[in-house]
């Protein structure tokens, strides 16, 4: 299936709503882009948390613990928290 998009003046391309949502792109999702001879190739980069659970550790994954323990950092680098 072909999907068309139209390039406005300062270079942006609306990603049609069928690819967004077969390569379950959202807001904020960083794009890669590359070319191939007369192709452009756009893939969705991972983030930090789609790599969540492919190391094992007998400690559980706790955001909240992970955020308090950077601030923390930063308060004893810098002297006070974000």
């Amino acid at each position: 299936m072909i999907q068309t998009s139209t390039i406005t003046q300062k270079g942006q391309v609306t990603i049609p709503y069928f690819i967004r949502q077969k390569l379950n792109l959202i807001s904020g999702t960083k794009i890669a882009f590359s070319l191939e001879k007369e192709k452009v190739i756009l893939s969705p980069l991972p983030s930090f948390f789609d790599f969540r659970g492919s190391v094992k550790s007998k400690k559980e994954f706790d955001i909240k613990k992970m955020r308090q323990s950077a601030k923390n950092q930063l308060k004893k680098r810098y002297g006070k928290s974000p």
